[in-house]
């Protein structure tokens, strides 16, 4: 069969959401002979991660190894992140050790993900030096890098290193977002720093970052662990004031802090 150059891989199916059509596509174009070229199968290892298909999308490395296309940085980089949205991240710090013994030097995305995998498998240790070898390649930090390292102190129990952290990014001029503010409330929160909690929200408001459900679950949190049931009931009243939706995670936190306190809950409407 002659080969043909390979068409436009369909994206913007990707990216509507109709990823069975772009991965139908893409058999279709091996049927017909079109040899895909680095781009396709960078798009590939993407709509296998969004569909949760973790083997598939390390397995697109071999393909290409079949199909003598060399892996880029952004090929490395892509199965990073697929594979911490499919919850594998052991896998992902595989590889990374894969992206370097290509020969492929890291970078900001690189390092990001690599934070993210280690922080979400409880490795806070070493979350950290991959930051400090981030900073020493000079590599640009961004919210989503400071997300991570809080989100890792938030696992690891570690509340007031998440607190130098978010001090680290203010002095680094990275503006915090809604993600970075729930890492760190619940983090304040777990460790029952319900006053630190309290000033993490006071400067999510400054921001201008909306808080959502996560925010004001973590604020009741805070306060009814730290005894302060009144404060516990406030958060409760800012969260329907601001139109935000309780669900059972809320109330139950609510609920576990009025009975801790030994306050018999009242009805409310």
């Amino acid at each position: 069969m002659t080969q043909r150059n390979a068409p436009p891989f369909p994206f913007s199916s990707i990216k509507a959401g109709r990823l069975p059509l772009a991965l139908g596509a893409y058999a279709a174009m091996r049927a017909d002979g079109c040899p895909p070229n680095v781009v396709t199968f960078n798009t590939l290892i993407d709509a296998l991660g969004k569909t949760g298909d973790a083997d598939g999308a390390a397995a697109v490395l071999d393909e290409m190894a079949a199909a003598r296309v060399a892996p880029v940085l952004r090929t490395h980089n892509t199965l990073m992140l697929a594979l911490n949205a499919c919850g594998r991240h052991g896998d992902a710090v595989a590889a990374y050790r894969r992206l370097l013994a290509g020969g492929h030097a890291p970078n900001a995305t690189t390092f990001n993900a690599l934070i993210t995998a280690h922080g979400r498998s409880g490795r806070l240790d070493r979350a950290l030096d991959a930051h400090r070898e981030m900073v020493w390649r000079g590599c640009e930090r961004s919210v989503i890098t400071f997300s991570a390292l809080i989100s890792a102190c938030e696992r690891a129990g570690r509340w007031e290193l998440a607190l130098d952290l978010f001090r680290e990014m203010a002095a680094a001029r990275v503006a915090p977002n809604t993600v970075t503010f729930n890492s760190l409330i619940t983090a304040c929160a777990a460790g029952g720093a319900w006053q630190a909690a309290e000033g993490a929200g006071a400067a999510m408001a400054r921001a201008g970052c909306a808080p959502d459900v996560v925010t004001f679950t973590a604020l009741i949190s805070a306060a009814a662990r730290g005894g302060q049931w009144r404060r516990a009931l406030a958060a409760h009243d800012a969260m329907r004031d601001a139109g935000v939706a309780a669900d059972g995670i809320a109330y139950n936190a609510l609920l576990d802090g009025l009975w801790a306190t030994g306050v018999v809950p009242a009805a409310r409407a």
